[in-house]
């Protein structure tokens, strides 16, 4: 998981699809407030998949994988837009300034919202059991932990603190620590939250296909200082592109692949100073 910036886009189905889901958000809520049926509009939030992926390079916004027609996504929303459930899959209560204690109804006015929105395989959006032999579940699904309680006004929105981790608000590298070997610790309760959620270190595949990605680019960094150190032009032009391409993270597992460039720097400064105090 990296950071990535989500600035709102200029193309006119976009602002197209914003209205759209203005509209719609205040009809829901005004429903809601009049105790009457309505029914979310799957087909307008999805329209925004082709932008979600373009800025996150077709990866999943959680685990980096790429989405594809073997690896389906979703277009996941944060705030959950349905309901919300804890880790038990019972539903949350809730106090709403007017209708009191109720199950959490879902954060239905993001339901077309871009703030809310995120690209994700249905791994880390859908909840499913992983392994064999002792088959775990993993995924978000609707569950949503917060600290405290959970807000179900819009005006309430700032006082909520979520647990799970918004790749697009805050830098994943403060709350998670990746590690060459493919696995993923927690600096803070949020991390550990949303390894556990997602299954970040519970999917095995998942788990090889980080450490994959930090060999193969600890092999290419070490390549590409030999073609430093011997000049050897067009592998360095090449090489740049591959580099410029894991600093914009747009790369599958780009968080591991700038964990191997900054490992063999390391170690390649180390080696250099000490042939500086042999010398």
């Amino acid at each position: 998981m990296i950071y990535i910036d989500k600035p709102e886009i200029d193309a006119d189905e976009w602002r197209d699809i914003v209205v759209q889901g203005q509209t719609l958000s205040a009809d829901h809520l005004a429903k809601f407030d009049a105790d009457q049926d309505f029914k979310i509009n799957d087909t307008l939030y999805k329209r925004f998949m082709r932008y979600l992926l373009e800025i996150f390079g077709g990866k999943c916004a959680y685990c980096e994988t790429r989405i594809s027609s073997n690896q389906p996504g979703d277009v996941e929303h944060f705030r959950p837009k349905g309901r919300v459930v804890g880790d038990d899959f019972r539903p949350v209560q809730t106090l709403h300034p007017v209708k009191g204690t109720i199950n959490h109804p879902g954060y239905f006015w993001l339901a077309y919202d871009w703030s809310n929105l995120l690209p994700s395989c249905i791994d880390c959006n859908r909840y499913r059991n992983h392994g064999i032999e002792d088959p775990q579940g993993a995924g978000k699904a609707d569950r949503f932990p917060v600290k405290g309680s959970h807000v179900c006004a819009p005006q309430d929105l700032a006082n909520e603190e979520p647990f799970l981790i918004d790749p697009t608000k805050i830098q994943p590298a403060l709350h998670l620590e990746f590690h060459p070997d493919g696995t993923v610790s927690g600096k803070t309760e949020e991390g550990r939250r949303t390894i556990e959620l997602f299954g970040l270190n519970m999917r095995e595949g998942l788990v090889e296909a980080r450490r994959e990605a930090f060999q193969n680019a600890d092999t290419f960094t070490v390549a590409h200082w030999n073609h430093v150190v011997t000049g050897f032009a067009a592998k360095i032009a090449e090489d740049e592109h591959r580099l410029n391409q894991i600093r914009s993270g747009r790369r599958p597992y780009a968080v591991m692949e700038r964990l191997a460039v900054r490992v063999v720097n390391a170690r390649i400064e180390a080696e250099r100073q000490r042939a500086i105090q042999d010398f």
